[in-house]
């Protein structure tokens, strides 16, 4: 009687070989995971777009700070000095202090008058001179042209009738304003006399104002 023969075994069972099978796959399925995950961590660049420490925060822009720069006005016409403030009754003392401050204006109304000349660097003088024949002041328009403002300009002005504690003659400042401090020497004789303003523009521009003021004697 013959056996009956079968084919050789592989040395797995069939459970065996599911068993292998499963593993496989879970290993390729945790290589799949592990992609996407780096994929989250590692994100690529786009351009334009700046990371900075902070989440969420974009680094300040720094701005570089401009610098104003004042240029030198053109002169132009100017009308009558203004005064702003003045003493109508000074005393002839040596001591007293007295105080005269103007301002210059353009000449938008008239020729004599305007609105206020925001303009520094108009040469500006104070003098206390006797009144003239006919009452007007009147100046000789070469010696101002030519700047030489050191010597009196009439042939009424008092030489050192006025002692300055600032310049005689001076420079306006920003705003086109210019400030005197003087007091009147014993040598002004009491009376009635002008305080006359020259304001000269590089000697291109000019004019003048006056005032009549009262000088009282030391005793007075």
């Amino acid at each position: 009687m013959q056996a009956a023969s079968r084919p050789p075994s592989s040395g797995l069972s069939s459970q065996s070989r599911r068993i292998a099978i499963f593993a496989i796959l879970l290993f390729g399925l945790s290589g799949l995971i592990s992609g996407f995950a780096m994929g989250a961590f590692v994100r690529p660049k786009i351009p334009g777009i700046t990371t900075s420490a902070g989440i969420g925060i974009t680094p300040p822009v720094s701005q570089s700070s401009s610098t104003k720069t004042t240029t030198q006005m053109r002169p132009i016409n100017i009308g009558f000095p203004v005064v702003d403030q003045m003493a109508g009754v000074e005393t002839a003392n040596g001591n007293t202090l007295y105080t005269l401050a103007a301002h210059t204006v353009d000449t938008s109304i008239d020729s004599g008058h305007g609105k206020p000349l925001h303009a520094a660097g108009i040469t500006c003088k104070l003098w206390i001179q006797r009144i003239p024949g006919g009452g007007n002041v009147r100046l000789p328009l070469d010696k101002v042209t030519a700047m030489s403002l050191q010597q009196p300009l009439t042939h009424e002005e008092i030489p050192d009738g006025l002692s300055f504690t600032t310049p005689q003659i001076q420079q306006t400042n920003s705003n086109g304003q210019v400030t005197w401090k003087y007091t009147v020497a014993t040598s002004v004789h009491p009376g009635m006399y002008y305080l006359v303003e020259l304001f000269d523009w590089q000697g291109k521009h000019y004019n003048w104002a006056w005032q009549v003021i009262r000088v009282k004697g030391a005793g007075d």
